[in-house]
């Protein structure tokens, strides 16, 4: 159980500071038209390195992906894939991605971003439940500065026949209002938390992920 509250509350809290942070950034640097650039590159002086280094590795990886177990799932128009060993699914074309333990896919422009983590399979999805998120999170966010509402959980299987526990609550962070959806599943001996952030609303990203989401 703590391991699960962990991942979770570890991996909404990192996807809503991202976003906060994204958008923050844009604010300060509307103050003056040098900063421009910057803005819409979405590169900040403190994560240029790492988005650098994120999009390197990208670039080299993506050879040895295409020699790996290939994904059945097609892209829409307008989007790309995500792979890694385990599942794949589509995410919008431009985004930066950086590659680590927890992967970060982002839209500089909105703040926009999708996590991915993964931890030996949990037993506990199969059976959580929103009385679950709301006794045992929900108070855990409150204490940490974020006000969460309109919480609902439930289990869907997508048009890849893939089984998903699904969470979606809105989320006020630092000020700012952003809905989080969480789509959890498990494949072979670990389970994945695929976090879709809103802080633009666009319905059709966690739909599309959702309808996306594979195994390999």
């Amino acid at each position: 159980m703590k391991k699960l509250l962990s991942l979770l509350l570890a991996t909404c809290c990192l996807t809503a500071l991202v976003a906060c942070d994204a958008a923050n950034r844009d604010k300060d640097q509307d103050d003056t038209d040098a900063k421009t650039t910057q803005a819409e590159t979405g590169v900040s002086d403190d994560t240029s390195a790492a988005t650098e280094a994120a999009t390197e590795i990208e670039t080299e990886t993506d050879a040895a992906t295409e020699a790996e177990t290939q994904s059945t799932v097609t892209a829409p128009a307008g989007y790309t894939l995500f792979e890694n060993d385990a599942l794949s699914f589509a995410y919008p074309k431009g985004w930066a991605k950086q590659d680590g333990s927890v992967v970060i896919l982002q839209d500089a422009a909105t703040g926009n971003n999708i996590t991915v983590v993964s931890e030996s399979k949990n037993a506990f999805y199969d059976t959580m439940t929103i009385q679950d998120f709301e006794a045992q999170m929900k108070p855990v966010y409150e204490a940490m500065g974020m006000t969460v509402d309109n919480v609902k959980l439930e289990r869907k299987e997508n048009a890849q026949g893939l089984k998903v526990l699904v969470m979606s609550f809105d989320n006020t962070t630092q000020g700012m209002s952003m809905k989080q959806t969480q789509y959890v599943t498990t494949i072979g001996a670990y389970s994945y938390t695929v976090t879709v952030t809103e802080v633009a609303a666009d319905a059709e990203l966690a739909q599309t992920v959702f309808d996306t989401l594979a195994a390999k």
